[in-house]
């Protein structure tokens, strides 16, 4: 039993909690940066779990290679605007 228990992240991914600072717009930097880190983590079935607060954001959010992964979005997601051309 306790094998199985151990192998249970390999068989269905873990659970990542995005742990960025909400309802900050001065935080927007750092919580991209975080966000794309998570992001960069993950593995097959994985689940990043977004909670229900608003967090900011800066341009440049980046995911790539993800497969069977999901995003549990309860939040918002805000970001800061740029510049306009």
């Amino acid at each position: 039993m306790m094998l199985l228990l151990a192998l249970l992240p390999c068989l269905f991914g873990k659970v990542i909690m995005y742990n960025g600072t909400p309802d900050s717009k001065s935080a927007g930097q750092d919580n991209t940066a975080l966000l794309n880190t998570m992001l960069a983590s993950m593995a097959p079935g994985d689940t990043l779990m977004i909670e229900n607060q608003t967090f900011w954001l800066a341009g440049g959010v980046q995911a790539s290679d993800l497969i069977d992964a999901t995003i549990h979005l309860d939040g918002t997601l805000r970001f800061l605007p740029g510049d306009k051309h």
